[in-house]
């Protein structure tokens, strides 16, 4: 029968013979029907709910713990490098061969050894500030460079 669409149903309660309930027949079932809704559903779980708190306690646990981690790479590569300064750079102009400056102010190192073709300001991090950096270096190719190691 509840399969039936509620036309049919009711086409087939209709059908049925016409009985009066006695007083205390009628109670009594007013009385199971308001005992039936006055009590309490059982309430399903609700999963989303859970798996909402679930992950905004993971998100509270996890974000710290993400933030100094990162914070803390930053600062332990760069005590791994060993450098070593043995004369402070300075920005300078490079000369052709008739002395005229090219580049003024955007070579940085030690005049006639090593120098940097680069920006006036370097920016940490910014890619946008140096898309290509030139390298100089000042000596007899295979005297001085051919197969050994730069430092």
């Amino acid at each position: 029968m509840s399969q039936l669409k509620d036309k049919e149903l009711l086409d087939i309660m209709a059908d049925f013979p016409k009985h009066e309930l006695t007083t205390k027949q009628r109670t009594t079932l007013l009385k199971a029907i308001s005992e039936a809704g006055s009590q309490k559903q059982s309430r399903r779980f609700n999963f989303q709910r859970l798996a909402a708190i679930a992950a905004v306690f993971l998100l509270v646990i996890i974000a710290p713990i993400l933030y100094f981690t990162s914070q803390g790479d930053d600062l332990s590569n760069s005590g791994s490098v060993k450098t070593e300064v043995v004369k402070k750079g300075e920005f300078f102009a490079l000369m052709d061969k008739s002395g005229t400056p090219y580049y003024p102010d955007s070579n940085f190192g030690i005049p006639n050894k090593v120098s940097l073709l680069a920006p006036l300001e370097w920016i940490a991090k910014d890619q946008r500030s140096v898309s290509k950096i030139a390298v100089y270096l000042w000596g007899d190719y295979d005297k001085d460079f051919a197969n050994k190691p730069l430092t």
